[in-house]
């Protein structure tokens, strides 16, 4: 019995300790209570960031499409079969590199008959030359007798119209010999367009031809690009013209990584689209394929060391006017702004210095805000 008296007293004391902590924390709770002030005479807390100086840009985007720096279509000059093939799709050629021979048999067997016609005729002229070299000096002589009066004036006319006859069919036998050495340099001139070259180092990517084939004139036969430089091409619309120039920088993302080219050409006429394409040289060193499509943004005004503020930071007044909300001493002041650009998350502004803060958002609503309010920084 007295084991059971000792237990039910421990079981007591524990029960008193526990009521008598619990009152105590009761207590506590209340006097901090009274210690909070209302809720309207604590600072609201805002989010801020400081006005600094820094590069503002506008910029306008578009999609561009990466193309090999030349298409090169290389089409025959005249009729004639394809006789060899010297390279198809996936070649890689030089420049010069013949790439593929037409038939040139009929236009040399021209040329071997316009040769020995020009070989007979400069014989004739060898000799009709050294014909009016005679009568010429014959008729020189002759005026000399009839002045001297050894010969009468008809013998002296009979060898000037000799002479002249001579010089007569000298002179056009070698218009002759001309007008051939035209023909056949005319026939060297075609057969030269029987081999076909690379224009320069480059790539077949096409080919629409096979030996045996009737190639026309003006017929493409191969294409090879020339891919030791790449560019940029997009196609820009008819109001958007009049602020695209020449050297305007171009922002391109590669591989994770940002670019700054320019626009390095501008198409001088409209497509049937009303589009003007516009290209940018791409550097040999970077990573881009033909094909692929890549966005870019223009930049079209770019203001360098200017005061800037979040864009967040910009309201408008019920007036309609822009302004930002400064903290000064632990408060707020609202100051009208005049914005000049915004862009990429931020706006050149005047009326607000460097290192000023300003609210860039609040938990409460913009409309909770005003000037003289105290004010708790949240970075």
């Amino acid at each position: 019995m007295v084991k059971k008296g000792k237990k039910m007293k421990k079981k007591i004391l524990i029960i008193i300790i526990v009521i008598i902590a619990m009152l105590a924390l009761v207590a506590k709770r209340k006097i901090q209570q009274k210690k909070v002030k209302p809720y309207g005479e604590l600072p609201v807390p805002v989010h801020v960031a400081e006005a600094s100086k820094r590069q503002v840009e506008r910029t306008h985007d578009y999609l561009a499409e990466v193309e090999a720096w030349q298409n090169a279509k290389i089409s025959s000059r005249l009729a004639a079969r394809v006789l060899l093939l010297y390279h198809i799709e996936g070649d890689f050629v030089k420049e010069g590199e013949i790439l593929l021979q037409l038939d040139d048999k009929d236009i040399k067997e021209e040329i071997k008959g316009v040769e020995k016609e020009i070989n007979g005729v400069k014989v004739t002229v060898d000799g009709l030359k050294t014909n009016f070299q005679y009568w010429a000096k014959e008729n020189k002589r002759y005026k000399e007798l009839v002045s001297g009066g050894a010969i009468s004036q008809a013998s002296a006319d009979d060898v000037y119209n000799k002479s002249v006859t001579a010089y007569s069919l000298y002179n056009a036998k070698t218009d002759e010999l001309e007008s051939l050495n035209h023909t056949r340099d005319g026939l060297m001139s075609k057969l030269s367009y029987t081999k076909l070259v690379s224009p320069y180092d480059g790539l077949v990517t096409r080919r629409n031809v096979y030996p045996g084939d009737l190639a026309s004139p003006g017929e493409v036969l191969m294409i090879v690009q020339e891919q030791s430089k790449l560019k940029l091409v997009f196609d820009i619309p008819q109001e958007d013209l009049h602020f695209i120039k020449l050297g305007l920088p171009v922002y391109v993302r590669n591989c994770d990584c940002r670019l700054e080219l320019k626009i390095t050409h501008i198409y001088p006429s409209f497509d049937k689209s009303k589009m003007v394409r516009v290209e940018v040289a791409i550097p040999p060193t970077n990573n881009f394929r033909i094909g692929e499509f890549v966005p870019v943004s223009v930049v079209l005004i770019r203001h360098e060391n200017v005061i800037a503020v979040p864009s967040e930071s910009l309201i408008e007044t019920p007036e309609g006017k822009t302004a930002v909300f400064i903290i000064k001493n632990g408060k707020l002041e609202i100051r009208t702004v005049e914005k000049i650009i915004k862009s990429n998350g931020y706006a050149e502004v005047k009326g607000v210095k460097a290192g000023e803060k300003v609210v860039t958002s609040t938990f409460l609503g913009w409309a909770t805000l005003s000037s003289g309010l105290r004010v708790e920084e949240i970075k």
